[in-house]
């Protein structure tokens, strides 16, 4: 594994964890084994607190989307660019 820049923690499953590493991983085992995620991998933003699968993602041209299903699938939240300083807050 090369540089990570993200971790999100599942809050229903205590060794479920995602990372980017310029596309997602999946660890099931607490961080001791990591895997790609099934296609469309892309770098994970958030988890949803209440529901660890659907998170929220960046796509190759900086747009922001959602996933309902483990980031198997994804669908375009908004058009706006994504850059560093954005931030996203999660209500539930």
């Amino acid at each position: 594994m090369g540089n990570v820049n993200h971790f999100s923690f599942s809050s229903q499953n205590p060794d479920l964890m995602y990372s980017n590493e310029n596309v997602l991983l999946k660890s099931t085992n607490g961080g001791y084994g990591w895997h790609y995620q099934n296609l469309p991998a892309f770098p994970i933003i958030s988890l949803l607190p209440l529901d660890d699968k659907v998170m929220f993602g960046i796509d190759d041209d900086n747009s922001l989307f959602k996933s309902l299903d483990s980031g198997n699938t994804k669908n375009s939240v908004n058009t706006a660019n994504w850059d560093d300083d954005t931030r996203i807050n999660i209500l539930c």
